[in-house]
């Protein structure tokens, strides 16, 4: 899975369905689209479903491959909510992050404890190098000066029993700047798990060498599904082996095919 905010898309999407396809990415969020509305179109190798208010810059979407689309996943009852997030800035009213955070906690509510989440998104704040006080949901492994917008995201992620994985393994400072401006390079994109699946996360990294430029660059994570992916289409159908039933089991079936009329 990735996060990107990529500040338009109507100029970048196919770059970016080229991108995360050249990474092999399944599922990504993405922020600061400009399509007023709330619809779903195809693109290329992917899906791509957007929501935005007024046609501005805080728009998000999401884009699932095909490959994920058109194939099983054999996960029982379990489901994955994916949440694409992109915070207000810093200059904006704080009516309006108030408001952000208030929907996010109420999605957050709302969600069910035993689905599995992944939130990706821009949240424009530092939440600094050390963990502090933060050590169950903060790793160690960060970039710069905690801000009040990164206090925000630390307590949000403590109060919903969240991790921030790109800040639990241990990277290159390359490899932790998730947007680069004019020289400084910091962390403003985050991508965040349940604590009880963090053992299911293998990797969290910023990947390089990626051709768009955009000031942010696309933040990954590696994770591990519990159960493999079996395509619909070659996935074999039910049998019952009837020579494997024994003793009282093949005696009451036997006794119930003939009362039907049938051979035994």
């Amino acid at each position: 899975m990735g996060t990107r905010n990529i500040g338009t898309l109507e100029a970048k999407l196919l770059e970016l369905a080229n991108e995360i396809s050249k990474y092999r990415i399944h599922v990504a969020c993405v922020q600061e689209i400009r399509w007023k509305g709330q619809k779903a179109r195809g693109i290329k190798r992917y899906k791509l479903w957007y929501a935005d208010l007024d046609g501005r810059r805080s728009g998000v979407d999401i884009l699932v491959s095909n490959d994920i689309l058109k194939q099983l996943v054999e996960w029982g009852e379990e489901i994955i909510s994916i949440v694409s997030a992109y915070e207000p800035q810093v200059r904006l009213d704080e009516q309006v992050k108030r408001e952000f955070w208030g929907n996010l906690r109420d999605l957050m509510r709302t969600t069910p404890e035993d689905e599995k989440v992944f939130l990706g998104g821009d949240f424009n704040g530092h939440i600094g190098r050390e963990a502090d006080n933060y050590n169950s949901v903060h790793g160690g492994f960060g970039l710069e000066a905690r801000n009040e917008s990164g206090e925000n995201l630390l307590e949000f992620a403590l109060a919903k029993d969240l991790v921030i994985e790109n800040y639990i393994f241990r990277k290159k400072d390359k490899h932790l700047t998730t947007y680069k401006s004019d020289g400084h390079a910091t962390q403003v994109d985050y991508c965040l798990v349940r604590k009880r699946d963090r053992a299911s996360c293998l990797d969290c990294k910023v990947v390089l060498g990626i051709e768009m430029p955009t000031q942010h660059r696309l933040l990954v994570l590696v994770f591990r599904m519990r159960k493999k992916i079996v395509d619909k289409k070659t996935k074999g159908k039910r049998t019952i082996m009837w020579g494997r039933l024994q003793g009282g089991v093949a005696t009451t079936l036997s006794s119930k095919i003939s009362s039907l009329g049938f051979p035994s």
